[in-house]
């Protein structure tokens, strides 16, 4: 039903997936040249595309382990590939990283 009323004002986003605050992000294909996946903070100016992933709130944290040599290893090894490139997955590499205890790490 929602679909058919959005269909009536074509030229209007049925569903807005802009972050409101600054966001991380992450590319979903990275050359395998690379020795890391280019991440970085955005503005929330800045319009995410389909051809990254957007993190919203992301702190130092996020930013550091995204950015660590384990994550970039565990991306290269359970990600899948666009010809030899990289495709990142936030389904299979981003959920499935065994992220490190925050409450244990500051103790």
């Amino acid at each position: 039903m929602a679909t058919r009323e959005n269909a009536k004002v074509p030229a209007l986003f049925a569903e807005l997936r802009q972050p409101q605050s600054d966001y991380l992000l992450v590319p979903s294909v990275s050359s395998e040249r690379r020795t890391y996946v280019p991440i970085g903070f955005i503005s929330a100016e800045v319009i995410v595309s389909n051809l990254v992933y957007s993190l919203p709130d992301a702190t130092l944290f996020h930013f550091g382990i995204l950015s660590c040599t384990m994550h970039n290893a565990w991306m290269r090894f359970t990600c899948g590939r666009l010809k030899s490139d990289y495709r990142y997955s936030n389904t299979i590499v981003y959920n499935n990283f065994p992220w490190p205890d925050l409450a244990q790490s500051s103790e």
